[in-house]
């Protein structure tokens, strides 16, 4: 027993050892320009990637392929990647201007171009976290694709197997598949793989695009095509980063020019001045609880509170989406769609202008110039959430005057991996951890237990982990974080970076009240620590609803009795 518990606990050092040393290595790569993922300059990556085995990425330390991983890789990179030799990292250059056509990852909003047949080109407008999390899953497909050369390589004069001749013929072929000959080319990629012919049925169509339905074949070829000239010829994939991006990193370019626009807009509606409530959220909760119910009159009654969230969620409902933002657009709503290359849109709700005889919430305030904005943003991005924070939350200088914004409350609700519980729970921090560090942000949090015991899933508090990526949570560490005496109910990317810049703010610049209330709640995406229920195995669906809405509802509720 004793051994055991010493072996586990070795094999947690080993892995924060691992990430310690991909962060510096990323960092010095940065630095120096370039690399070549798979070369000498690539080998610390990959050997420390191996070593770490995060979740997400499943098998791939072994040989077989990682579907999952793959798929989860492939949503957050631009359509195509596979197919590219050299992949430019660079800051907003001005491409937008140009004939190239933006392409946008599903599961990531960042605008990347195919500049030709060998090169991609990936904005990073988000910091450092967004330079990982792409170094980390190009990581992955890279040895992923060795994998693949490997098994169809059989000397050293290049000679393949006849399962990758087929596949190379099924993906080079103009005509579109009969699902007989799809059927054939699945069998023959399975081998190539090292899977079965029902693993790679289940996950194709996820993999399948309107324009691409063989898109898993594509990226399989591809990925194997360049490993093998790699292989053959040192034909070496590479990396670079534009100078421009190096220069401009970490100094808050695009989260400056976004609050300053904020502000401008504030200034412009004459709420400057009122009490601001800011709120860290998706961009349809706290619009569709204010409003859902007064722009759906018909629908309401169809469906009970929870159940009309969730049709509202539905990709084909866009015609009750736009009904309840149309009520609030009437009601005092502002749309701030981004521009600035932070990728975080903006809505302002000036309570002045909504009607509260006809929603579910009573707000007794009179006076105009006391009355409450509700500043909702949407998700940011790991270290981002310190850059945007620190910028929104510092004093504007209207007409030669400093102004100092009077926020009342930060609230921040997010997705999370819960280490206690199952997807859709929620999660009640009372201090951020930095992963990799001691270093620690206990705060008050307005929302307790008590205030979410009634919404219908399984809610706990403690301390929760800011990791440096999700792409690299790993068993170990998890498990010791969730024994140890730290506390840890959960782990996400944001939320240390989040309190940094509040307590900065309010305890040492003075920009803003000493006594902003802070809210943070957190409903479960995923739980690394069970096979099955990692981000790679799929999304919340509709499961995440009744969390989402329930903590929303809160967070107003305590705003308007504030």
């Amino acid at each position: 027993m004793k051994q055991s518990k010493k072996h586990q606990r070795t094999r947690a050092q080993e892995s924060s050892s691992a990430i310690e040393r991909m962060y510096i290595t990323m960092r010095h790569l940065f630095n120096r320009g370039f690399y070549k993922p798979m070369g000498v300059s690539g080998e610390t990556l990959r050997e420390a990637l191996l070593l770490l085995r995060p979740e997400i990425y499943g098998s791939i330390a072994d040989e077989k392929a990682e579907l999952e991983g793959l798929l989860y890789v492939v949503d957050r990179l631009p359509q195509g990647i596979e197919e590219c030799t050299f992949i430019n990292l660079t800051s907003d250059e001005g491409y937008g201007n140009s004939h190239f056509t933006p392409i946008i990852p599903p599961k990531r909003r960042r605008n990347c171009y195919r500049i030709d047949e060998e090169q991609m080109n990936i904005e990073v407008t988000r910091g450092r976290s967004e330079i990982y999390d792409i170094l980390t899953h190009l990581t992955f497909l890279f040895v992923e694709s060795h994998k693949i050369s490997r098994r169809v390589i059989i000397d050293d004069q290049g000679s393949t197997i006849r399962d990758w001749e087929k596949l190379e013929s099924a993906v080079k072929s103009k005509k579109k598949l009969t699902q007989k000959e799809r059927e054939i080319a699945i069998t023959h990629t399975a081998n190539i793989l090292g899977r079965t012919f029902n693993e790679l049925s289940e996950v194709y169509e996820e993999f399948a695009t309107e324009k691409q339905p063989e898109r898993l074949l594509n990226i399989v070829y591809w990925l194997g095509k360049l490993a093998i000239e790699e292989t053959l010829n040192n034909n070496k994939r590479t990396v670079t980063f534009s100078p421009v991006l190096r220069e401009r990193l970490g100094h808050h370019i695009h989260g400056e020019i976004w609050a300053d626009c904020i502000k401008s807009v504030l200034n412009d509606n004459g709420l400057l001045e009122r009490p601001i409530h800011i709120i860290s959220a998706n961009m349809h909760s706290v619009m569709n609880t204010l409003f859902a119910k007064k722009a759906l009159k018909s629908e309401k009654d169809k469906y009970p509170e929870y159940a009309l969230f969730q049709e509202l969620s539905k990709p084909q409902n866009a015609i009750m989406r736009s009904k309840v933002q149309k009520t609030a657009l009437q009601q005092g709503m502002i749309n701030l769609n981004d521009d600035s290359g932070t990728n975080i849109d903006v809505q302002v709700f000036d309570t002045d202008k909504i009607d509260f005889s006809k929603i579910d919430f009573s707000y007794e305030c009179l006076d105009k110039k006391d009355k409450a904005v509700i500043f909702v943003m949407d998700y940011a991005f790991g270290e981002q959430a310190y850059e945007t924070m620190d910028e929104l939350l510092k004093p504007i200088s209207v007409k030669g005057n400093k102004v100092h914004l009077d926020v009342r409350s930060i609230s921040i609700m997010g997705k999370a991996g819960i280490l206690q519980g199952g997807k859709g729970d929620v999660m009640i921090p009372s201090a951020h951890i930095f992963e990799g560090t001691a270093d620690n942000y206990p705060f008050k949090n307005e929302l307790t237990k008590e205030d979410l015991s009634d919404c219908g899933v399984d809610v706990y508090e403690g301390s929760m982990i800011t990791v440096l990526g999700t792409s690299l949570q790993n068993k170990e560490i998890l498990k010791f974080f969730k024994k140890s005496t730290w506390n840890v109910i959960g782990l996400e990317m944001e939320g240390a970076h989040y309190q940094k810049a509040i307590q900065a703010a309010s305890r040492v610049r003075g920009s803003i009240n000493e006594d902003v209330k802070v809210r943070y709640a957190y409903y479960a995406s995923d739980n690394p620590l069970e096979t099955g229920s990692t981000l790679a195995s799929g999304g919340l669906g509709t499961s995440g609803v009744r969390p989402t809405y329930a903590i929303t509802h809160k967070i107003l509720e305590q705003i308007f009795k504030s």
